[in-house]
């Protein structure tokens, strides 16, 4: 844990001279990594001292309380939104937790409030409308795409230190729309790290059928669409001999429905929305390069019946999108693209269990990247009236949950709990976390279009160039609206 928060550090003191706007999400390659672990041996208690939020040592808000929305949606993995415990219980994590906002709140003197709605945007939306000063804080899901009319930016802020290793660049960098940040990332709440999608793969079929040693595969920038296409091929088998592909098979792959494709054109380098050089979004799906990668994408995952997926192949039994982990769980998946966090399913899985990035494009391209999924996005509602107390205490929050809990997930919860072996821990260090990217506004209408081509692949380049002025008038409605509420 110790590299990992020393390089997370470095990668904010250097953030000159990282490119948040590259493939890799403004993350650094692995070289670039190594070279910082040369240069700096054994100065990672420098590093953290170098390294401070810009507030007050402490403070008397008189006992505020600090209002936090929040809704727990029952995505499957993440329905554990850790926001605060009650009290102490002996689990690390949410002791740490515990911990961090006891602190926080002894050094301002203020109360945490957490509200829990079934509706958190319909509320919000409902209480900035009326003007009422009802909630300091609200964690929308996906992010919620409206302008400083409606919600604070957090470049205007006090005290936010958006280069700060605490808050996620990729989101300070694709979440901003014509200079305006309404939606954050920052290490006051966790379910982005547990959301960060990673492809697991089963250890036991691994050495069944045969396979080169995978984590050797990414260490050496091999791990593309081909290898994974290799690995998988001849792995799906009909179990049960009832002549069809069902939940009681056996596949080379299980992914989400809603996902499959995402998480592997994502992890091949592209974005379904770009900014122009005005910064106004814009699709980035009508071109050669990526209908080449998303016919690849899609090739390789539907080709010799490798894929599990509910809803496409029409195959789930009776728990529906559970499936997938069931599948993986019951060593009838060799691989399954998902959330870190779903690593808590498998502690009591026989066979060992491996996590890797998912595979690039080819091995020309740079790096690994990760796409961020299922996370909670963090707005202030416009109403909020102490911009400078909304600043020290959610700074402070981060901060602190920096420093104490993400090493209690990180060490704890990933490392000694979840993660079977050292080689996982290092996928997770140097390949995955280092290297990831957040969905924008913008790509959820356009992520169901490309998602549909797959009933028919050899008409997707017609496909999309139909829809094209179509997404593209739904994205620009959107900007529209962000930009003049």
């Amino acid at each position: 844990m110790k590299k990992f928060i020393s390089i997370m550090l470095l990668a904010a003191l250097l953030l000159s001279a990282a490119s948040c706007g590259s493939s890799d999400g403004g993350n650094k390659t692995k070289d670039s990594v190594q070279n910082d672990e040369t240069t700096s041996a054994g100065t990672s208690e420098e590093a953290a001292t170098e390294v401070l939020p810009d507030i007050p040592e402490s403070g008397d808000y008189g006992g505020y309380e600090f209002r936090v929305l929040y809704e727990v949606t029952g995505w499957g993995t993440y329905t554990e939104e850790h926001i605060d415990f009650d009290s102490e219980t002996g689990d690390v994590l949410s002791d740490a937790i515990y911990r961090r906002n006891r602190l926080c709140e002894d050094k301002y003197n203020f109360k945490l409030v957490n509200i829990d709605k079934k509706d958190v945007t319909t509320t919000l939306n409902a209480t900035i409308l009326s003007g009422d000063d009802e909630y300091d804080l609200a964690m929308v899901t996906y992010g919620w795409a409206k302008g400083t009319d409606t919600l604070v930016d957090f470049n205007t802020v006090p005290h936010i230190g958006l280069d700060k290793p605490w808050w996620n660049s990729s989101a300070s960098e694709q979440m901003q729309v014509d200079g305006m940040l309404t939606n954050m990332l920052s290490d006051f709440m966790i379910t982005h790290r547990d959301g960060t999608v990673a492809m697991f793969f089963n250890k036991k079929l691994e050495e069944n059928y045969q396979l080169e040693n995978l984590y050797e595969t990414v260490r050496n920038g091999k791990w593309t669409l081909d290898k994974f296409a290799e690995c998988t091929k001849n792995v799906a088998v009909d179990l049960d001999g009832d002549g069809k592909m069902t939940d009681a098979d056996m596949y080379g792959y299980s992914a989400l429905d809603s996902n499959s494709f995402t998480y592997l054109i994502y992890g091949a380098g592209e974005k379904l929305v770009a900014m122009d050089d005005d910064g106004k979004p814009k699709l980035d799906i009508n071109n050669e390069r990526f209908i080449t990668k998303y016919q690849k994408v899609v090739g390789t995952v539907q080709s010799d019946n490798k894929w599990y997926c509910p809803k496409y192949n029409k195959n789930s039994g009776m728990d529906g999108d559970q499936s997938i982990f069931r599948v993986f769980h019951e060593n009838r998946a060799l691989f399954l693209s998902h959330g870190i966090g779903s690593a808590k399913k498998f502690r009591d899985m026989d066979n060992d269990f491996g996590v890797l990035p998912a595979p690039k494009y080819d091995e020309a391209q740079e790096n690994y990247q990760n796409v961020i999924d299922a996370g909670k996005f963090m707005v202030i509602p416009k109403t909020a009236q102490d911009l400078d107390r909304t600043g020290v205490i959610l700074e402070s929050l981060s901060y602190e949950g920096y420093k104490s809990v993400i090493s209690a997930y990180y060490d704890t919860m990933l490392k000694n709990k979840l993660m079977r072996d050292e080689d996982s821990i290092e996928m997770l260090d140097e390949y995955i976390f280092l290297n990831t990217v957040v969905k924008n506004f913008f790509y959820a209408d356009v992520q169901g279009t490309i998602q549909d081509i797959v009933k028919k692949p050899e008409a997707m380049a017609s496909t999309i160039a139909s829809k094209e002025a179509s997404l593209q008038k739904k994205i620009d409605k959107i900007y529209d609206t962000f930009i003049n509420e």
